[in-house]
């Protein structure tokens, strides 16, 4: 039995907006998004190059792209996250920062190998060991 492979990445525009919530949430690893886990995942695919980026991957993906996104956004990469501590907090907070820095950021994508190609599969058993992978073929809705 072999290995599910992902699907090839769709191709895309190089650039597509974001808010800076989702944009600060991947710079300074403090979930700061609007957008929720929504908002933060949208931006990490369309970095990737990868729409079928899997949650596991997340946290890899943006460990990744920081850099870049701290090239393309410096005053962001400055930003202080540490004053939001609630709901509250946030909602005061995120309302300087857009009126600071704006609502939103066109974001560039990066060349596609600085993603590469990953298996979602294999990088999770890779994570948590093989023998906690269960797979489960499918079979095939066309074959009676």
């Amino acid at each position: 039995m072999s290995s599910p492979t992902p699907a090839e990445p769709v191709p895309q525009s190089d650039t597509r907006t974001f808010h800076i919530g989702d944009i600060l949430t991947v710079i300074n690893d403090t979930f700061v998004s609007p957008n929720g886990s929504d908002g933060v995942f949208g931006l990490l695919a369309f970095l990737t190059g990868d729409e079928h980026l899997f949650i596991h991957q997340m946290p890899n993906a943006a460990d990744m792209m920081v850099p870049w996104l701290r090239e393309q956004f410096p005053d962001l990469a400055e930003v202080d996250c540490s004053p939001v501590r609630d709901a509250a907090t946030f909602v005061v907070w995120m309302d300087l920062m857009v009126k600071k820095y704006g609502e939103t950021r066109e974001v560039t994508r990066p060349p596609r190998e600085m993603w590469g190609k990953h298996n979602p599969i294999t990088e999770l058993a890779e994570m948590v060991g093989p023998e906690k992978i269960i797979a489960i073929v499918m079979p095939d809705p066309n074959e009676s």
